[in-house]
């Protein structure tokens, strides 16, 4: 059976049908592959050199393209072939079994992707669970984290006022720890502009589906809002927020409550 083949003939066509799919990813892998919307990707898919893996579980095809490596993971029997999975990110971790084994390679950028996906879902999960116990407004009452964060830019950076300091402490925090491409634009005692380009708590909602499921992204981007507004207000600032493409526009300037003045 040559399931990368027969794979690429319907792919090529766009004969994909319901039964070409698992059914635990078949409402998010149908969309993404057949009709002519998808004309593009299938393209892409078509066009991209590879490389064909055999595993215990299926194969798994890792297409070259431009953009990005995609992997596509298809299991079957006897008869059939089924595709599992489309993922961006493989572990690389061939070999292992040649113990010891101690050469784990990094995947760049792509572990801070790893890393935020990972603490946002459970972030969204307990959101939704404190939620359903205790209502809505004192759900997101437990992730204001304003007076933490503050305390954390005093602590860390003693260069600047204490408003100053809070925007270097955040620009330095999302760009070193959450992984994050952050530029200063504005940093000025009464406005300053930091811009998160390819903003990763955007593009995980998007990129892994679960969170489709489970929260609406407006929902979803309040709950970005009310941390961050938090954090502004506790160190002296209003917050407006300006999305654009992939990337957020955090423009802070000076609210009522002004503590690096002491009022």
């Amino acid at each position: 059976m040559d399931i990368w083949k027969e794979f690429r003939n319907k792919l090529k066509d766009d004969t994909l049908t319901e039964s070409d799919f698992t059914a635990e990813m078949r409402a998010f892998l149908q969309p993404l592959l057949c009709g002519e919307r998808s004309a593009s990707r299938r393209r892409k898919f078509l066009e991209a050199p590879y490389d064909v893996y055999e595993n215990v579980r299926g194969i798994s095809v890792i297409l070259h393209c431009s953009d990005d490596d995609y992997r596509l993971d298809f299991s079957y029997d006897d008869v059939s072939w089924r595709l599992a999975f489309i993922e961006c990110i493989t572990l690389p971790v061939l070999g292992m079994e040649a113990v010891p084994y101690s050469k784990f390679v990094s995947l760049g950028e792509k572990e801070a992707f790893i890393r935020r996906e990972k603490e946002i879902s459970q972030l969204v999960y307990f959101y939704l669970k404190f939620k359903e116990l205790v209502g809505k407004e004192e759900a997101l009452n437990m992730f204001r984290d304003g007076r933490g964060e503050h305390i954390c830019a005093r602590s860390w950076v003693p260069f600047y006022s204490e408003g100053l300091s809070y925007i270097a402490y955040s620009a330095w925090y999302e760009s070193r720890i959450n992984g994050e491409t952050v530029v200063v634009q504005e940093f000025q005692e009464n406005r300053c502009v930091m811009v998160l380009y390819n903003h990763i708590w955007r593009n995980v909602y998007f990129m892994a589906r679960h969170l489709n499921s489970i929260i609406e992204y407006a929902e979803y981007m309040e709950l970005f809002e009310t941390v961050w507004k938090d954090r502004a207000k506790n160190a002296g600032w209003k917050i407006d927020f300006v999305y654009k493409d992939e990337y957020t526009s955090l423009i802070f300037n000076r609210g009522l409550t002004d503590r690096a003045n002491g009022t």
